[in-house]
């Protein structure tokens, strides 16, 4: 099966409720990222007034949390233009609007795992 015909409505039901675990996933894991950061700020700087840093360990590296709202924007967007009350999904838009994997998915899920536990 190559594509499949849904309903205008439901489809716009999915991408709102996967819109909105997104969104709540990414400012939390902003939230921490923030707090992640100040505290090896914070660390570094102990140990830059204590002079027990060398020069390859001042850096700090974190991976800062990447929202991806505005492609549930287009989505939800492009829906709304549809003039239909149903609409024909790939296999791929199935994946990514119902079942929300997205191309980077993976790597938002890591990274949000990794700040929010």
């Amino acid at each position: 099966m190559k594509t499949i015909t849904v309903s205008k409505e439901d489809l716009k039901s999915a991408l709102v409720k996967n819109r909105t675990a997104h969104v709540k996933d990414f400012n939390l894991a902003t939230e921490n990222y923030w707090l992640r950061a100040e505290a090896e700020v914070e660390r570094l700087l102990r140990r830059v007034k204590g002079k027990r840093v060398d020069n390859n360990e001042l850096f700090i590296n974190l991976q800062k949390p990447e929202s991806h709202e505005t492609d549930y924007d287009t989505a939800l967007e492009m829906l709304e233009w549809h003039m239909s009350d149903t609409i024909e999904v790939s296999q791929t838009e199935f994946k990514q609007f119902i079942q929300d994997e997205w191309q980077w998915k993976r790597n938002f899920a890591a990274t949000t795992q990794f700040y929010n536990g």
